[in-house]
């Protein structure tokens, strides 16, 4: 496999050659996107000169010359996004080729802070998936968007505990705030999902109450069904709405619960189910696991997967859910408790597509009523509808 790199540079001579020497002990054909007259003093190799200050241009620009280079090759081809101030770990190189030889359309480590997305200052492309950047992403976001392009392409793997060391993080911020605030408008307008969020009651008056609170929570540029049916179960309640939903995707809200500000924005539509973050009670917001993932017998690193389902729920009411495959599954099952997970799990059988974006935050309530549903049934009683919901389900 013929390996590459692209290395934009500007005014860092020393950590561009440490760099740019780590390639050539590696065998990775350096292609230097030069930013300023400094730059082109110091580079070396092949060397384009951009004067544009838009790194999803200089991306792109080594991406079509290398393209070019490889035309007439039918030889597979991986290509490395570097910032020109990291620190590799090594065998970093190795370990990202082996993803895109599993046929991903791009791979990176973790990202510092955001484990789940893409490290955009050191990753990997499959050349012959042909990906590009969006150039109207100026200085931020373009790695977030080509991270949902491969998604949707032939998958994007973050390989855990790889971690680069990205030396200048954040310096530019202070001198591109105007850009990068462009930058966030329009990525988050790219990537605003066609959703509808319902909020369906039963019951007593009390509920229907509280789910007209909870609809003025929804943000006003996104649509909502509010439905309440005294005689119906919740699970019969949010059918009969789902039944009026004409949008791509589907978001229930519960009536006690609220959804963050800016909950549907950024975000992609690369999955059947998108996994959000929840926050009890104004806690801190997290991707939850099942519960008894978190003990010693059953960890495992980094968030839950579809197949965790098997073993409970780790998915809130609130995840974001394409319209469709709802339907497919028949909508939310009938049981005393637990008829949320029942969905989740109907769906993973199904072979519905998950994934997760943790910026999305879902405000949930703990009632301690005792009236609650999840509390109403004696402990012993609600493992019998989780091990009956397990037999019905799981094939």
């Amino acid at each position: 496999m013929k390996r590459y790199a692209i290395i934009p540079t500007g005014n860092r001579q020393q950590d561009y050659l440490n760099v740019y020497l780590q390639c050539k002990e590696n065998n990775i054909i350096p292609v230097t996107i030069a930013t300023s007259a400094l730059a082109v003093a110091y580079s070396q190799g092949k060397v384009i000169r951009e004067n544009e200050v838009n790194i999803s241009k200089w991306w792109n620009l080594g991406l079509n010359w290398i393209a070019e280079k490889q035309f007439d090759s039918d030889e597979d081809y991986v290509v490395y996004i570097l910032n020109d101030d990291i620190e590799l770990p090594r065998g970093w190189f190795d370990t990202l080729q082996y993803e895109i030889i599993r046929g991903n359309s791009g791979a990176s480590g973790e990202r510092t802070g955001s484990p789940e997305k893409i490290a955009g200052y050191a990753f990997a492309l499959n050349g012959k998936h042909d990906m590009r950047f969006d150039e109207n992403l100026h200085w931020y976001y373009g790695d977030d968007d080509i991270q949902h392009q491969c998604e949707s392409e032939g998958g994007f793997s973050i390989v855990k505990n790889l971690k680069v060391i990205n030396k200048y993080a954040r310096s530019s911020e202070k001198a591109l705030l105007e850009q990068i605030e462009k930058d966030k408008e329009y990525y988050q307008e790219k990537y605003k999902l066609d959703v509808t969020v319902i909020v369906a009651t039963c019951g007593t008056d009390e509920w229907r109450l509280m789910g007209n609170e909870a609809q003025n929570s929804i943000p006003l540029d996104v649509r909502s069904i509010r439905v309440h049916e005294p005689l119906m179960t919740v699970s019969e309640a949010r059918n009969y709405a789902l039944t009026k939903v004409e949008t791509e995707y589907v978001c229930f809200l519960d009536a006690d619960d609220s959804l963050g500000l800016n909950y549907f924005k950024g975000v992609a539509s690369v999955s059947d189910v998108i996994v959000t973050s929840i926050s009890y009670n104004k806690a801190r917001p997290t991707i939850p696991k099942v519960p008894e993932h978190l003990t010693a017998e059953y960890y495992h690193r980094g968030p839950c997967k579809a197949e965790c389902l098997l073993d409970g729920n780790y998915l809130h009411v609130g995840s974001i859910v394409k319209t469709e495959a709802v339907r497919k599954v028949g909508g939310f099952p009938e049981y005393p408790v637990y008829e949320d997970w029942a969905l989740w799990l109907k769906m993973q059988q199904n072979g519905a597509t998950f994934s997760n974006h943790p910026e999305s935050v879902y405000y949930a309530s703990v009632r301690e009523s005792p009236g609650h549903r999840n509390s109403s049934l004696p402990r012993a009683e609600r493992n019998k509808v989780h091990q009956q919901i397990v037999k019905d389900i799981v094939k």
